[in-house]
This record gives C-alpha cells, sequence and structure tokens, in this order.
C-alpha cells in the first residue's frame, strides 16, 4: 500500500487494487492518457466480475467502482473463451 500513496508519478488515482493488477494497470493507463485521451485495453473477465466483498473489504471491488462513478468507462465488450493464444 505505501507504494501507491507514495507513488511520485500519481499513477494510481483510486488507491491500491489488492492481489490482482489487472485494475493497477488501468489506473496507470488512465493517468497516462492526456485530457482528450482515450484508451482501448483487453483485460480477463475476471477483471470485470472478481470482488464480491463489502466496501472497504474488497480493494479490486472499490477501484472498479471508482471508474465507474468517474464515468471513464464507456463500454465493456466480453469476448469468447479461448480468443487468444494460451488462454481459457
Amino acid at each position: 500500500d505505501d507504494f501507491f500513496i507514495n507513488d511520485e508519478m500519481e499513477r494510481f488515482p483510486a488507491g491500491p487494487c489488492g492481489g490482482k493488477i489487472d485494475w493497477g494497470w488501468m489506473q496507470h493507463i488512465y493517468s497516462s492518457l492526456n485530457d482528450e485521451g482515450r484508451a482501448a485495453v483487453i483485460l480477463d473477465t475476471g477483471a470485470a466480475s472478481r470482488g464480491s466483498g463489502n466496501q472497504g473489504n474488497n480493494k479490486e471491488k472499490d477501484v472498479r467502482k471508482w471508474f465507474v462513478d468517474e464515468d471513464l468507462i464507456e463500454g465493456v465488450i466480453y469476448l469468447p473463451e479461448n480468443l487468444f493464444y494460451n488462454t481459457s
């Protein structure tokens, strides 16, 4: 958690994301965009569905909620399984 709090580049505005790094990458990508910037990102299905804990109890869910509350997600597209090499 100290890494996220003391990040000199302020890449993690929603804070630490727990044990999985998917939303850490999302925060880094978001922070790298200019004011007019847009990004397209491919994450595994779990990034959109993991985290059923209570608020404050599940950091990944809290970070996902931050992206939604800030109106930063335009759309989510679920792709079929086995679309990428070495995935399930």
